[in-house]
């Protein structure tokens, strides 16, 4: 019984402490190899060797798909433990006003931890001599948006949890991204959203209440819909996302639990959740 109150108190201790030590000595110190280069670097027989490593655990990803994305994006971030592959996540960047941009294409891991790393390696990578950064993601993965929504401060994530606010600001940064990114095809600005031909959602029961929540704004992700969410990362934020970071690590599964709880009675105290069997999703 202990342990129920232990665990998030050590959980917050150990987090405030981690918070100033920076992702990059630390995927050295676990022996985590992370690299952004050129997909054209990457020979045929690599690339092959990629995708039957991600199919083997997500089974869903049709043949050919993340050799189709190596050909259309410029980037792509790979992460090996002692040569063993735990991830891919294709990207596209530039520089505007002193600001980083990047767009976050699909993302394939292996592993929380893995993700965690690359994410904040991500981070502090395109944050170095800029005065802000800006992440752009067509999202599919119900996990993902649970992840972001958990990891980033309220007010660098647009849209926002709940209510769905999206400030002046970000509609700016959104307008930056769709002038800058070829692979971004056709958004709607207005819902923050964006269709996809090939989805690579699929269904979880107790993601229920966050599909409902989507539903109610425009997106759904059983049709292909994909959320478009941004983040807006300053310098000072930094400190406060690896913080966040490191108590979802040592909460895993609990912050979670929590997220699909707090959308539950966000939706309930609003009167708009759906009766039962609106708002679920098939593959």
């Amino acid at each position: 019984m202990w342990a129920i109150f232990i665990k998030p108190f050590l959980a917050i201790v150990l987090s405030n402490g981690l918070k100033w030590i920076h992702f990059r000595w630390l995927s050295k110190l676990l022996d985590f190899h992370v690299s952004i280069k050129p997909c054209k670097d990457y020979s045929l027989e690599e690339q092959n060797d990629f995708e039957c490593i991600i199919r083997r655990r997500h089974k869903h990803v049709i043949e050919g798909y993340i050799i189709k994305k190596f050909e259309s994006y410029p980037y792509v971030m790979v992460i090996t433990k002692r040569g063993k592959l735990l991830g891919l996540m294709f990207i596209n960047y530039f520089e505007y006003n002193q600001e980083n941009y990047v767009y976050v294409g699909p993302i394939f891991f292996l592993s929380k931890l893995a993700l965690c790393l690359s994410g904040m390696y991500l981070v502090e990578v395109f944050s170095d001599k800029v005065r802000q950064l800006n992440f752009l993601g067509e999202i599919q993965n119900p996990e993902m948006i649970i992840h972001l929504h958990t990891v980033m401060p309220k007010s660098s994530t647009f849209p926002q949890i709940g209510t769905f606010y999206v400030s002046d600001k970000a509609r700016e940064k959104l307008d930056c991204f769709i002038d800058n990114v070829k692979q971004i095809d056709e958004i709607d600005k207005i819902h923050f959203k964006s269709k996809s031909v090939y989805s690579l959602f699929r269904e979880r029961e107790d993601q229920k209440p966050l599909l409902t929540w989507l539903k109610n704004h425009g997106i759904d992700l059983m049709q292909g819909d994909s959320l478009v969410m941004l983040l807006i990362v300053d310098q000072q934020a930094i400190p406060s996302i690896r913080k966040r970071v490191w108590y979802c690590l040592f909460t895993y599964p609990a912050h979670r639990i929590y997220y699909i709880q707090h959308i539950k009675k966000f939706l309930e105290s609003h009167k708009i959740i759906h009766s039962k069997g609106n708002g679920s999703a098939h593959s």
